[in-house]
């Protein structure tokens, strides 16, 4: 499950992205799953988003895209089709009525990025690329590809957001909404090329024009123009607090790891450094890295990788602070001593107040997460098929 949004007025409904699974929606809490896509030119979803100015939440937003951990053939190659797990990259899909029909956007522009974060604002609707898999396949043009743009016509037709905004053309590796200002919008940029340009740029106009926010000077030195490329993501919460992780990826190795934490509690004018917990014993950092505000209790942020370091290698799930990180999984962290599949991808809250997070094993829910009483539950019955080919060989 790569991403999920859940209705904030009620806790029950919720949409997710498979990986190669289409879309999803449950009424129940996940007692029951419905797919919504299965007839959409591609299951491969990257990113789902509801459009906050409609007070109805049957606004859904999906961005198609290639975010499966490795490549089809050769590493190394650029073979047409064969490039990455999935199917192609057709842009964005669009739903009015809770995803009971689709409109697929962008096409034209789009095609042949992975849109890894996707914002509807009434007519105004932005797409952010980027593509995970390419840190897998080596194939360093993909690598380069991607950028954010933007439609003011609800999709008709869609411009690459141009350096005179603000916002540099690199790839855009996350894209968020203030919670509580629907105009606010968060971007992070990287870029193979200068390393020292990964950086989070604000918007207060719905994406017409940005503002750098955090950048190499903020960073501590985890961004430099010398040593490896980060990748930086974003989460936000209530009262102006944004959260910043930074995976730093060697390309000699292949590996990508949590190598820096930060929250600002005024909407990125001033930062502050946290522990940075061991999330990705795996090194699948670039794509198996989440990270969420908690929407209740300030100066709490949630991050989530790839697995812990030894058997069984289930999830690593931290809750950090100021004081420090504490793992959210297994004996002592949970009232039964829960934990969770490996290979996160995404954290988000229900209004209740629970923890939702989406994994290569599937769905989960973990309440009271401010706490050790909490646990784990699995939400993948009711029809949920998530399951994709991992590999194949010929006699």
């Amino acid at each position: 499950i790569q991403a999920i949004v859940v209705d904030p007025a009620d806790s029950n409904t919720m949409w997710i992205g498979g990986v190669n699974g289409g879309v999803w929606v449950t009424h129940n809490k996940g007692a029951t799953w419905t797919p919504l896509t299965d007839k959409q030119a591609s299951l491969s979803i990257a990113s789902v988003a509801l459009d906050p100015t409609d007070t109805t939440h049957n606004t859904v937003i999906a961005g198609v895209g290639l975010t499966s951990n490795g490549t089809v053939g050769s590493f190394g190659t650029s073979n047409g089709f064969f490039l990455g797990n999935g199917g192609q990259r057709t842009g964005i899909l669009l739903s009015k009525d809770g995803g009971t029909t689709w409109s697929a956007l962008g096409g034209a522009t789009l095609a042949n990025h992975s849109i890894v974060g996707v914002a509807a604002r009434g007519s105004v609707l932005l797409a952010a690329a980027f593509e995970p898999w390419a840190f897998w396949s080596g194939v360093t043009s993909e690598q380069d590809s991607g950028g954010l743009y933007r439609s003011t016509d609800g999709g008709t037709t869609f411009t690459q957001v141009a350096p005179a905004s603000g916002l540099p053309t690199d790839p855009v590796t996350s894209l968020v909404g203030d919670p509580a200002n629907n105009a606010m919008l968060y971007a992070a940029v990287t870029s193979r090329t200068d390393h020292s340009a990964t950086a989070v740029y604000v918007s207060i106009d719905t994406g017409a024009t940005w503002t750098k926010v955090f950048g190499a000077a903020q960073s501590g030195g985890a961004i430099s123009a010398v040593g490896n490329q980060t990748i930086a993501r974003i989460a936000t919460g209530p009262n102006g607090e944004v959260a910043v992780g930074l995976v730093n990826f060697n390309a000699s190795t292949g590996s990508g790891v949590l190598s820096a934490l930060f929250l600002s509690s005024n909407s990125g004018s001033t930062w502050t450094p946290l522990a940075v917990p061991t999330i990705n014993n795996g090194g699948q950092g670039v794509i198996n890295f989440a990270i969420a505000v908690d929407p209740t209790t300030p100066g709490v942020v949630y991050v989530s990788g790839d697995r812990i370091a030894a058997s069984p290698y289930t999830a690593a799930v931290y809750r950090v602070t100021t004081s420090g990180a504490v793992s959210m999984t297994g004996s002592g962290n949970t009232s039964d001593g829960s934990t969770i599949h490996s290979d996160t991808r995404a954290i988000t809250f229900d209004s209740s107040g629970n923890l939702i997070l989406g994994t290569d094993g599937g769905i989960y829910v973990r309440g009271s997460p401010t706490t050790t009483t909490g646990a784990w539950q699995g939400l993948n019955g009711g029809g949920l098929v998530g399951g994709a080919p991992y590999s194949l060989s010929f006699d």
